[in-house]
Order: structure tokens, then sequence, then C-alpha cells
């Protein structure tokens, strides 16, 4: 699991790619779909940093595939779905020294605080707002909008060295919230290293505290939904929210790190990853719980709901372009264009 490959990299004094579920399995579908976490800003895309896979096809052969030996099987590994192409003994990843601090915080703004409806949207616009700039300083952040009250799970920043100097980045979203009467509960941290950091804000490990029973969908969008239009997201979201059984997570990231001057991150090697991520700032999770105890119906229900409603309106917000498609491993699984929307140009 995710959990145990982040504590023993910590142990062995390193740092990885993990995803923001401690419970996902690294060498599973999660690097195999893609994979992002709260170190994406830092180190990008989770497929991105395998060296090497140790494999058993459905042939039979026990291989090694990497780079430079059978390097279609590489390639296809790194993102092209999750027991595609083989079965995955273990893979090796890049791993980066776990020195430094790392900066976190959390915020919940709850609906029923507010003066009105339109104040809880309009601080949703103006946390939308405000990520460009977090994004181009290699922050990532993952967060939920439901009906009844506004996560951000968590905000994840390397090299913050005291809690005041994560609440001095946070400044101008605090400012533009206070000026607009919002209440909101801040909270803010710097860990000496990653793994305290995972802990505080993943957890409890091993498991997490992500609820499992959850019917997804999903969409990408790309960098320029925040540059150009910060606000048009809003209508689309608030609609869902307040129409339909689902609600929405977020995840925002800088996967190339192409905005003022940092170093673009290189993956290992070529590979199947999406290219639509290569563009990405926002992954959109639609969720929406089964119910174990009403009736199956109930749930096909709400599937039909994210295929028929939900997905296209996320869709058609988004239009058309090969920055817009959908993350295997945070999609509906009744897409009927699933080729196009998991795999784009490949």
């Amino acid at each position: 699991m995710g959990s145990d490959a982040v504590r023993v990299a910590h142990e062995n004094g390193l740092r990885i790619v993990a995803g923001f579920c401690p419970s996902v399995v690294i060498a599973g579908g999660y690097i195999q779909g893609g994979g992002h976490g709260p170190l994406s800003s830092s180190y990008g895309i989770a497929a991105d940093q395998a060296l090497e896979w140790e494999v058993v096809t459905a042939d039979g052969r026990h291989i090694i595939a990497s780079p430079t030996q059978h390097t279609e099987l590489y390639w296809a590994l790194g993102g092209g779905g999750g027991g595609v192409f083989a079965f995955v003994i273990s893979v090796i990843l890049w791993a980066f020294p776990d020195e430094g601090p790392v900066g976190g915080a959390s915020m919940v703004i709850s609906r029923q605080d507010q003066a009105n409806d339109d104040a809880y949207w309009a601080s949703f616009a103006a946390w939308q707002e405000g990520l460009p700039a977090l994004l181009d300083c290699g922050a990532t952040a993952g967060y939920a909008i439901l009906n009844d009250a506004f996560f951000v799970h968590s905000i994840t920043k390397e090299g913050i060295q005291t809690a005041a100097e994560m609440e001095t980045l946070l400044a101008p979203l605090k400012s533009r919230l206070d000026d607009m009467h919002i209440r909101y509960t801040l909270q803010v941290s710097s860990e000496d290293n990653f793994y305290n950091r995972y802990c505080k804000y993943q957890g409890p490990l091993p498991w997490g505290a992500y609820p499992v029973g959850q019917l997804f969908g999903g969409r990408l969008f790309p960098r320029v939904e925040l540059d150009e239009r910060p606000h048009s997201l809003l209508a689309t979201v608030r609609r869902i929210t307040e129409e339909t059984h689902a609600f929405l997570g977020f995840v925002a990231l800088n996967v190339n790190q192409t905005q003022k001057g940092i170093t673009p991150v290189q993956p290992v090697a070529n590979n199947a990853v999406l290219p639509a991520w290569r563009h990405a700032a926002l992954t959109v999770l639609v969720q929406s719980a089964w119910n174990y105890s009403a009736p199956r119906a109930d749930g096909l229900s709400c599937a039909e709901e994210i295929t028929r409603v939900v997905g296209p309106a996320l869709k058609r917000h988004a239009g058309a372009g090969p920055a817009v498609e959908s993350y295997m491993n945070e999609a509906d699984f009744q897409l009927e264009d699933w080729q196009v929307e998991f795999y784009g140009a490949h």
C-alpha cells in the first residue's frame, strides 16, 4: 500500500510520489493508471517515476521492462491501465531525499455559517481565483465541495520552514475571505519531513480517512481553466452539487512545473500517461455514495446520473480538445467512449 511505501521510503531517508489515499497500492492501478498525489507539483505524475517493472506476461515469461529492454511493455505499463498488459510483481521508482520541511494546511467552510447561499459559493470562487498562485509556487491541493460544506483537505508545499510561513503563503486567500465576511476554519503546519506531513493529513495510517463504496466519474481540466476563466466552472459545479446526488472532489496540481521559471519535471522515459495530464491543472472527481442498505436500484440510479447528467455537464463545460479527457483511475465505469477518454491520442 501507499502508506507502507511512504513509511519504508522515509525509513531510508527518502520521499516518493504516492497517492492521497494511503491504501492505494503503488505498483498496482495507481502507477499503472498514471497516479497523482500530494507531491505531484514537486515531482510530477507517479508513472513518470518508474525506472523498471518486474512482471510476468500472459504467456508465463518473467521479464524486466525498462527504457532499454522490453521497451514497448515499459511504455504501456506507465499509464496504460492496471492489470492490462502483464502481472506486475514489483516496480523500481525514482525517490528523492526526505530532507527539509514540508508545509501543510487544511480549511473548512460550512454553508450554514455564511450569510446566505451566494456567500458560500463565493468562497469557492475565491479559492479558485487563488489557485494559480499556489500552483506556481509548487503547491498541490486536494479539496471537495458539498451542499453543506467546502473542505480543503490538504495543501502541500515543500520548503515551508514554519507554520507562520505557511499562513503567509495563504494570506491573499485569507484576506479575500475576510473581506467577504466568510467564516472559515484554517489550520496550518510545517513538518520536518514529508512522512510526518503525510501522517498528519492523509492519516490515520495505514488506511487513511477516505471512504469506500463510492461511485466515480471525473474529468481533467487544463491550466487555462484557472488562468483565463476562474469563475466559469462555478455555475456548473453549483448546479451539479445542488441538483444531483453527486459531490465533487478536486486535486489542483502543476505536474510539469511549467509556470514562472520552475524547472520542468521530465519522466524517466516516454510512457503511456494520458496526454491530457501534461496540461492538467485540475482533476475533478465526481462521487456518489452507494448505499448498501438501500435497494440496488437506488445505486444504479446514482450511477446513471453520473453517466447521463453529471459527466456530460462537465464535458460540455470543458469543451473538446486533448487536454480535457478523463483520468482512468477516477472515471465512470459506464463511459461509452472510454477509449478516447482514457487513452487520448495513444
